[in-house]
């Protein structure tokens, strides 16, 4: 039996993609009407899972739960995969839908994260001349987490042992910011909407049964095709609005997912940075309260090239420090100016998070630079 890496998206539309150790799609698919215990059985037809891909982080429930139920490894990105890299990863392949998109990108994924293992493996097995033992070691390193060389000892000596690596437990983000709450605000809000509008649905369904039973005695035969037209229509309308709720929904989770992440890696040893485009006077008032910029706050810029006098001049007497990725070598702005690439910066939509040490780093290079320009100017 083959070995798969598996990839799903999971949602009311469930997508899920196949592939075998070589990177081979076998299978593509997506469905409203798989559960977890149908995709599981659909999968072990085709093979064996030995890993499981997400194209987000942390990884849904659903794809947890598939991990722990078939016994694969878990792999996930640091952080959420855009859109724009699903496109990539699987701009060879033809797909029906965003779905079967973003679970071949999940396989795909996880298959990039593996294969310098498994060639390695490969190679290895090679020169042992052990090539048949490929399968059996793949899935002893990548499951129990130890060297090739061990792994072949234990498939060839059962009472071989080898200490397990205890896993890593990733610290449980703490969800006590203000955003995360409005955003399961609206998650809540959404899955009333469609509880209603699944009921106005039913409601309407069974009021169409009752038409075409009393059709005949209530109303003429002319009356009857016009009235479930109607009833049809609604019907194909709420239909529609669910399929926007649930996708509403699924966008909130994945923000919630990002959020989650983001809040995981603030600690003392970080500085929140919080996001302009560029310093324009629009983009500038279009934040200013979405972000409460205050006093002493550290500023992230796309391109300081695109400034406004009036920005600046709100600006200068609240802040001192910008860190910006692209900006002018002649540029006069009247603020302490890092470079980003110069630190390590991890960024969700609106806020960034920056190394402090780093940061203070380059300030000092700054106030040497500063002290080096005034004592120039006063020997000349």
């Amino acid at each position: 039996m083959d070995f798969l890496i598996v990839g799903i998206d999971p949602g009311t539309t469930l997508g899920y993609a196949v592939l075998n150790l070589k990177g081979d799609k076998l299978n593509i698919d997506s469905s409203k009407k798989l559960n977890l215990n149908k995709l599981i059985s659909k999968i072990i037809n085709i093979g064996k899972p030995l890993a499981i891909g997400c194209d987000v982080s942390p990884a849904p429930s659903f794809v947890e739960n598939f991990s722990v139920k078939t016994g694969s490894k878990l792999i996930e990105p640091d952080t959420d995969l855009t859109i724009k890299e699903k496109k990539e990863l699987t701009k060879k392949y033809r797909l029906k839908n965003d779905h079967q998109r973003d679970a071949l990108a999940s396989s795909l994924y996880a298959y990039k994260i593996l294969k310098p293992l498994l060639d390695k493996i490969r190679k290895r097995l090679k020169q042992l001349n052990k090539q048949d033992l490929f399968d059996k070691v793949a899935q002893t390193v990548i499951k129990n987490n130890i060297s090739i060389k061990s792994a072949v000892n234990k498939i060839e000596k059962p009472d071989f042992t080898t200490k397990k690596k205890p896993p890593k437990k990733k610290p449980k983000p703490k969800l006590t910011i203000s955003k995360f709450k409005k955003l399961k605000s609206r998650l809540d809000t959404a899955e009333k909407d469609i509880t209603e509008l699944t009921r106005q649905n039913q409601r309407l369904k069974k009021q169409n049964k009752k038409l075409l039973k009393k059709g005949s005695k209530l109303i003429s035969k002319k009356k009857i095709p016009q009235k479930l037209s109607q009833k049809e229509k609604t019907i194909k309308f709420l239909d529609k609005k669910i399929k926007q709720k649930n996708s509403l929904m699924q966008e909130n989770q994945k923000q919630i997912s990002c959020l989650n992440n983001f809040i995981s890696r603030i600690d003392k040893n970080k500085v929140l940075l919080k996001k302009l485009d560029n310093l324009g006077y629009d983009e500038f008032k279009a934040k200013e309260k979405r972000l409460n910029i205050t006093e002493k706050d550290l500023l992230l810029i796309e391109d300081a090239d695109i400034h406004s006098e009036k920005t600046i001049q709100e600006l200068k007497d609240k802040i001192s420090i910008l860190i910006v990725k692209n900006i002018g070598k002649r540029h006069k702005l009247p603020f302490s100016i890092i470079k980003a690439k110069d630190i390590d910066i991890f960024e969700i939509k609106f806020y960034a998070l920056a190394d402090k040490k780093q940061i203070e780093k380059e300030l000092k290079k700054l106030n040497i630079l500063d002290q080096v320009i005034t004592q120039y100017r006063q020997e000349r």
